[in-house]
């Protein structure tokens, strides 16, 4: 039985076209028009809230750990994974799909992340600089795998 959905309009007159639909950590994407399935996600837990951006390209779901996923909905690949700082969080695209809002009854605290990635340069630049000291070999293979090691912050 779903417990949270969603719907992708069409265009402002509410022409549904998609609609995600969460079992515990499965996200089901069903076409309105045909009510056939037509892909199926899955997150790291128990999905409590989902939000398609404006485009109906990505859709941003909120998981019980805290954790809130970015799908690509073209290739059904996860584009990004956020860490909340609290359980269950809520999701909301702004309006023109830059930004991605999550609140949590925890705090009640909106917080607001971009929703293109950083540069992986300039973010370890700003991380080492708020820090003041490098970014260690272990946070390097867990956070930026694949990264070339460099030595130094940049200014």
């Amino acid at each position: 039985m779903p417990r949270r959905a969603a719907s992708r309009s069409g265009d402002d007159l509410g022409d549904s076209r998609t609609l995600a639909a969460t079992s515990e950590s499965t996200v089901r994407l069903w076409d309105t028009a045909t009510g056939r399935q037509r892909s199926t996600v899955t997150h790291t837990s128990s999905v409590v809230s989902v939000s398609f951006d404006p485009d109906g390209r990505l859709l941003a779901a909120g998981g019980a750990d805290g954790t809130v996923r970015l799908w690509d909905l073209a290739t059904g690949q996860a584009q990004r994974t956020l860490a909340t700082p609290r359980a269950s969080p809520q999701v909301f695209f702004s309006p023109d799909g830059r930004t991605l809002a999550t609140d949590s009854d925890d705090d009640g605290i909106i917080r607001l992340w971009p929703v293109a990635p950083d540069d992986p340069d300039a973010a370890v630049t700003r991380i080492c600089h708020a820090l003041h000291r490098e970014v260690t070999a272990h946070e390097r293979a867990q956070y930026l795998p694949g990264r070339p090691a460099r030595h130094g912050c940049a200014s």
